[in-house]
């Protein structure tokens, strides 16, 4: 028996040698993958393919596939070639301010003759997004070069950039599907009260409805009425501009149902003849006619085609929009604060206090700099975080350098909290702005433990001390918060009642109260000083510290190259594939980039100025 145990003992070893060692070879093959991906990536950046030369007369065709954003994501070589090979991409981000300076460069080059704008694969992207690259070619447009905008088939976003265009091309079997604005949200009290879980809100203000969907099961009345009037303004402002820039009324825009069925039943229900007849579009045509109209315009080439240049080929032969901070020139620096505001260190996608208050140091310090442009586009976060951030701006103020706000598609609560006290706010007539408020939350599963059977009992030496998920909370923790809540409240409209010189906390409270505001209504009441985009703002900082040549430079809030590469890689689908077959791999989850929930649970107050329906419904 005893040599039986002995051969199942070296079995089971033997066994177990052969699987560690299959373990460690396989994670030695990923660690030298990547250490060869690390030189070639670097191989790479040494020995790029020269950018073509531009010859000629051509289009400049841009291919938006992918979303409009403040400023793209960096995206390291390693990743790319990581994504590449395990067969996974990032989404592609295409900024626009970039966009609109190539374009701008584009009107006045002889070699670039129109404009090719390919629509079909534009994702979701926001109004003042959509509205930034739209006046950038309306301003190409008064160079007499054409605009093209082609797609199979436009989605409102879509179409809304192709209105900008001097003539529009759908596909025959195609349609423009223009179905106007919603805002909903999903709520939760039934279900919470089932599961035995009370939610405890503290909030100031009437509009704050982001704790609504914990306490009710459908929108307030203040927050439909509120909701229903910032939705039907932006939806004005979408059927304005593309009325005039189609040259035609509202009313073909966006007909009512019973019109609209009318004048689809007069051409048997077909959408594309229905968007030509009510000069939506000037041309049906299938891809293949697409293209020989494109010759027809733009001439051809050797290879069938249209001769034309692709913007990202076109880019590297011009300046970028931003100069090296080695400039010794003096300097206008550009700050971008995109996503929700967190405290401490954060990657892509939020505005981290900590990496704020750095990329702040520098821009006070700096003596090439003379002033900053805040470029915003947030619902807010963290209460606490948003007054880190904001006092550091009143440092730089201190500094003698002008803050600038330019505020983009959202700038609202924490978000409008940072920009309070600038020394001048631009905002797009759509911006969603406002949201002036704060609320606390704490939930507590005592009923629901007891349905489980589960109980806690224990000893402390305050009230304060047994705050705690599974017991309730005391009356008098519940006061004190509310107290905090008021206080943070307080001090969010003494901030607005300073740095937007109204003449009274009172004038300032009838507009808050988590109230939400289009950027054209903000300049009405005084929460905005001037409607306008970045270029506005840029020129407004020169002016503002006499300077009429100096050199553009954007300031890069992000971490360290290490941090972030493997935080890109983490955050694609490569990095869920590697999780799943690597068991170590786990162990680098803290560095990926946590979702806004999780991450606005960093208040140390717990206390946030936060706008969930505050995100542009296009």
């Amino acid at each position: 028996m005893k040599i039986l145990f002995r051969l199942i003992g070296k079995l089971l070893k033997y066994a177990w040698r052969t699987i560690n060692f299959v373990r460690q070879f396989i994670v030695n093959i990923f660690f030298f993958a990547i250490i060869i991906a690390v030189i070639v990536a670097f191989n790479h950046q040494g020995h790029q393919k020269p950018t073509p030369e531009l010859t000629g007369r051509n289009a400049l065709t841009i291919n938006l596939d992918g979303k409009l954003v403040e400023q793209p994501r960096k995206i390291s070589d390693i990743t790319r070639l990581v994504q590449k090979y395990l067969g996974a991409q990032l989404p592609q981000e295409i900024g626009i301010h970039q966009l609109a300076h190539t374009i701008e460069q584009a009107k006045s080059d002889p070699n670039i003759n129109g404009i090719v704008l390919n629509l079909n694969d534009l994702q979701h992207s926001g109004l003042s997004k959509l509205q930034t690259v739209g006046q950038a070619l309306n301003d190409f447009k008064t160079s007499g070069k054409p605009v093209i905008a082609i797609a199979d088939n436009y989605d409102q976003g879509q179409y809304f950039l192709a209105s900008f265009a001097t003539q529009i091309i759908l596909n025959p079997a195609g349609a423009v599907m223009i179905k106007g604005l919603s805002a909903n949200e999903l709520f939760y009290k039934d279900a919470l009260d089932k599961l035995g879980i009370h939610m405890h809100v503290f909030r100031v203000g009437i509009y704050k409805s982001f704790v609504e969907p914990y306490i009710r099961n459908n929108m307030s009345k203040p927050a439909r009425e509120d909701l229903t009037r910032w939705v039907g303004k932006i939806w004005h402002d979408y059927t304005e501009q593309v009325a005039k820039n189609r040259q035609i009324t509202t009313e073909d825009v966006a007909p009512s149902g019973a019109e609209l069925l009318a004048k689809l039943k007069a051409v048997d229900g077909n959408a594309a003849q229905y968007a030509l007849n009510n000069k939506l579009v000037d041309h049906l045509f299938t891809r293949d006619e697409t293209k020989q109209y494109l010759i027809h315009l733009f001439g051809g080439d050797n290879h069938g085609d249209y001769n034309y240049i692709t913007l990202n080929h076109y880019q590297p032969l011009k300046p970028p929009l931003y100069q090296s901070l080695n400039s010794s020139q003096p300097q206008i620096a550009v700050l971008n604060a995109s996503g929700p505001i967190v405290s401490g260190s954060g990657t892509n996608g939020v505005i981290a206090s900590d990496d704020m208050i750095e990329a702040l140091d520098k821009v006070q310090h700096d003596a090439n700099i003379k002033a900053l442009v805040l470029r915003v586009d947030s619902p807010g976060g963290s209460a606490f975080a948003a007054e880190l951030i904001r006092s550091k701006l009143a440092s730089v103020q201190k500094a003698g350098k002008p803050v600038i706000v330019s505020m983009g598609s959202t700038a609202a609560s924490g978000g409008y909290w940072i920009s309070s006290t600038s020394d001048h706010i631009f905002a797009q007539s759509s911006t969603i702005t406002g949201s002036i408020g704060i609320f606390g939350m704490f939930a507590t599963a005592e009923d629901g433990l007891g349905k489980l059977g589960i109980h806690t009992d224990g000893v402390a030496t305050t009230d304060y001390a047994t705050v705690t998920p599974l017991a309730p909370l005391p009356d008098d923790v519940a006061k004190i918060l509310q107290l905090n809540v008021e206080n943070g409240y307080h001090q969010f409209v003494s901030l607005v009642e300073k740095g937007r010189h109204f003449k009274s906390f009172n004038a300032v409270n009838k507009i808050a109260q988590g109230r939400i505001w289009t950027g054209r209504e903000a300049k009405s009441i005084g929460l905005v000083d001037s409607i306008g985009g970045l270029n506005s703002a840029i020129k407004y900082a020169a002016k503002k510290v006499h300077l009429t040549h100096y050199a553009l430079v954007h300031i890069d809030t992000s971490g360290s190259t290490p941090e972030h590469i493997v935080a890109q890689i983490l955050d694609s689908q490569a990095g869920q594939w590697l999780s799943s077959t690597l068991p170590w791999l786990p162990s680098l989850a803290s560095i990926k980039t946590q979702t806004p929930l999780v991450l606005l649970k960093q208040d140390p107050k717990h206390l946030f100025s936060y706008c969930s329906l505050c995100r542009n419904p296009l």
